[in-house]
Order: structure tokens, then C-alpha cells, then sequence
């Protein structure tokens, strides 16, 4: 397993209403978390601002370039900085393509605490990663209102 200690990680908290779009990963014991359902994350490359690897990872994972991100914070969980990102998706969440991991759903905050997570593909239950329900933790009512946790000169900033 790769040493994962010190990266930077971008990390999206995509809402679908009331809900979150999480990805099952892969089952590749090489990787962090195999088997278990995670936001769309990912690491950056050299010279990258967060946002940046934000907006790469979200095209790569799912061919989607949001119009809008908000940056809610960056916390530190498991020796990983996580930068913690924002969006929002309507109907066309339905358009998404995934293209890592093995599957991607939508989850209420309360099936996430309480580990009832269901991949509609494989039929079966998988748990969150602990980062997970750690940033839900943190992060769930600022993800319903985001604009009003940042200050005013970034509140059209974060836009683009």
C-alpha cells in the first residue's frame, strides 16, 4: 500500500437535494479503503491549487465540470490534509459517467452515520470510509448553506 502520509487531498461533498453522491471504490487492496463508499476525492499534482485538483478529479471521475464549487475548509484526518469542497447537482446527476470506482449513489446523512449503504449495481451492502463519516461530521449543515460560511470578498471568488 502506497504511504499516503502528508498528501493533499481534494475532496467534494456533492449534495443531490438533502443527499450525498458517494463512490464505491474499487476493491483493489493496493488502494485506501478498498470496498468502501467515499466522496469524490483525489490527490494534487505538483503546483496544483486545491481547486484546481478539485475540478480535474471531478472531470475524471465523473465527465462533470460543476459551475459552482464553494470551499467549506481543510481539516487533517488520518495524516491527510483534506481540502473540502462543495457542489451541488440536480437532475443531471443522472447524466454522470463514472469512471472509477465501482459504483456511485446517493445517501442521506442518516444512512451514512449508520452504515445503511446499498450499491444499486452489486446488490450489497458496503460501509463508509472513516473519512467519510468523519467529514459529514464536520461538514454536513455547512454543505446545506455554504455561501454564508465564507467571507464576503470569496463569496463570488469560489464561483469559478
Amino acid at each position: 500500500m502506497v504511504d499516503r502520509r502528508g498528501l493533499d487531498i481534494s475532496l467534494a461533498l456533492i449534495t443531490v437535494g438533502d443527499r450525498y453522491l458517494m463512490q464505491l471504490r474499487d476493491f483493489d487492496p493496493e488502494i485506501a479503503d478498498p470496498g468502501m463508499w467515499g466522496f469524490f476525492a483525489g490527490h494534487g499534482k505538483v503546483n496544483e491549487r486545491p481547486d484546481e485538483a478539485m475540478r480535474r478529479e471531478l472531470w475524471e471521475e465523473l465527465r462533470w465540470e460543476p459551475s459552482r464549487i464553494w470551499f467549506l475548509g481543510t481539516t487533517v484526518f488520518d495524516a491527510l490534509r483534506l481540502h473540502v469542497f462543495h457542489s451541488a447537482i440536480g437532475k443531471e446527476v443522472s447524466r454522470l459517467t463514472l469512471r472509477e470506482g465501482q459504483d456511485m449513489s446517493v445517501f442521506s446523512a442518516d444512512q451514512i452515520r449508520h452504515n445503511r449503504l446499498q450499491s444499486p449495481r452489486l446488490k450489497r451492502h458496503y460501509p463508509p470510509t472513516p473519512a467519510a463519516r468523519h467529514l459529514l461530521g464536520l461538514f454536513h449543515g455547512i454543505s446545506k448553506s455554504p455561501d454564508r460560511y465564507l467571507p464576503e470578498k470569496d463569496r463570488t471568488s469560489q464561483a469559478r
